[in-house]
């Protein structure tokens, strides 16, 4: 059981983040809320990486259905440039679906594509495909989310966020525009039934997330939690359909689509009840930050949301010190080694005390 394996207390203790005199606090706090619930979480601690390999451990294999899992896509290598012209400007393939990488670099990116995620470059392409972190599905559900509570997530691409949820016991309703992704979803949900006691149900419906409402008409009409990571406009390209936000051809009309889904989500969100979202800042063309963390909080202030919480989610370095040590000096580029988790309350926050019946949560 996921439970039997994931002690962190004791070496999370041992960290002595705080002095002698509040050594333990850590300890208490996680024993508490899985880790403590502080402004940073992070990722490259051995109490995580401990954490997310027994989730991982279940059969969670979030790079199915992601175009062979090393690979990516940007912007101008969809648009059908050649992908030696796409190479040298950061949109090129990882692994094995690139010659022009050498065998190191090739399995360098690769496999940290497959195990922490998205591989930015200078120009707001990447190298790989992200894969969500079960450990921070984990605590989102586990903190904003009431007990077995309805989670639904406008944007579910791979399958790590039903699986956690479902298996945590919750449920979980997941949008996806990509018909191959949901089949692998569910590919992947029945291997690992077929080896556990312990039944997951998630729900994945294949189809474009402005139209959730016609979704989930024969569905439940309210949910409990909107938990989702949703495209980062042309960093990562899901598909070349016409519906697929990600694919748009400015930013502009990007925005206005995004903002279109989530005035569509939030009418299925209870009151009194948390939207949590992963994001990251993307640059334009010219290397500039678009301040898309920014647009996303104002985004949510217009459709009458709380904003409540910002975490900063410092992920794993990688391939990072390599990058770094090759663009820092000629574009002043700092590398990015952290996520921003962005947390709303729709409703009065003086009833958020509430909502949870466990002490412990």
């Amino acid at each position: 059981m996921i439970e039997e394996t994931m002690d962190i207390t004791k070496e999370f203790g041992q960290q002595k983040l705080f002095g002698s005199a509040y050594e333990k606090e850590p300890e208490k706090l996680a024993e508490r809320f899985v880790v403590p619930p502080f402004s940073v979480l992070d990722a490259k601690q051995g109490y995580w990486q401990n954490r997310k390999r027994a989730w991982i451990s279940l059969g969670i294999s979030g790079e199915e259905g992601r175009n062979g899992g090393g690979r990516c896509f940007g912007q101008d290598l969809i648009k059908g440039e050649n992908p030696n012209f796409a190479q040298k400007k950061g949109y090129g393939l990882a692994s094995k679906h690139n010659k022009n990488l050498n065998e190191s670099t090739q399995k360098a990116l690769g496999c940290y594509a497959a195990t922490h995620g998205a591989v930015q470059d200078r120009a707001g392409g990447q190298v790989g495909t992200s894969i969500f972190d079960p450990v921070l599905c984990e605590l989102s559900y586990k903190w904003f989310c009431p007990p077995c509570g309805a989670i639904l997530d406008p944007f579910a691409g791979e399958s790590t966020k039903g699986i956690v949820a479902t298996y945590l016991g919750f449920d979980y309703t997941g949008i996806e525009l990509r018909k191959e992704q949901v089949e692998a979803n569910y590919s992947q949900v029945q291997k690992i039934n077929n080896g556990n006691r312990k039944k997951l149900n998630p729900l994945w419906f294949c189809g474009d997330s402005i139209e959730i409402s016609k979704l989930l008409e024969n569905q439940r009409s309210k949910y409990d939690m909107i938990f989702t990571s949703p495209p980062y406009y042309d960093l990562e390209i899901y598909s070349q359909s016409e519906k697929d936000g990600s694919a748009f051809e400015t930013y502009d009309k990007f925005m206005r689509w995004y903002k279109d889904v989530f005035s569509e989500a939030l009418s299925f969100l209870s009151e009194d009840r948390f939207l949590v979202i992963k994001v990251g800042e993307i640059r334009n063309k010219g290397g500039v930050y678009r301040n898309f963390v920014g647009d996303n909080i104002q985004c949510f202030i217009d459709l009458g949301l709380n904003y409540y919480n910002e975490i900063i989610l410092l992920t794993s370095i990688g391939s990072l010190p390599v990058r770094v040590g090759k663009t820092f000096h000629n574009w002043r580029k700092i590398g990015k080694a952290h996520q921003n988790i962005l947390v709303f309350f729709k409703g009065n926050p003086k009833n958020i005390k509430g909502l949870f019946n466990n002490e412990n949560t």
